[in-house]
Parts: C-alpha cells; structure tokens; sequence
C-alpha cells in the first residue's frame, strides 16, 4: 500500500496524538486478550498514517480512525483464529 501523505502532516498527527488514549479504549473493549492491544493499536496507527491522504481535514477524525482500528481488530481476530 503507497502511503498517500497527509494534507497537513502537523494537524493529522496532532489528531492521531489526541486520541490515542481514545482509539487504545476502543480496541481493548473489542479484544479479549489484552496483550493483543498494543499490537492491533500500532497497526492501526501505521495504516492511519498510510491512509493520511485519504483523511479530510475539517471531518470527523474519530469517526474515522475508529473505523480503521474496527477493521483492524478484525483482521487481527481473523488471524489468530488460523
């Protein structure tokens, strides 16, 4: 996946920064295992930064990013259960 850049790299990470703490809550009510968070947390943080482009400033970030960590923890789940 080509990462598409941010439009303004210093806002998305001010946003990504702002709700870390928010998207690690989300993920941990959507796991069992906690030791699965932090791992699906930085995986949803580099597709975030790989999808940047794809985010438009003056929208709902968390909409977004929440959605990205949902599928995310899908994935993950879909994996572990091979």
């Amino acid at each position: 996946l080509e990462p598409a850049p941010p439009r303004d790299p210093e806002a998305f990470v001010g946003e990504l920064t702002r709700h870390q703490g928010r998207l690690r809550g989300f993920i941990r009510c959507l796991l069992l295992r906690p030791a699965a968070v932090e791992d699906v947390l930085q995986e949803t943080n580099l597709l975030l930064w790989r999808k940047a482009g794809e985010f438009a400033p003056g929208t709902d970030f968390w909409a977004w990013a929440s959605t990205v960590a949902r599928f995310q923890v899908l994935t993950h789940l879909k994996a572990a259960k091979r």
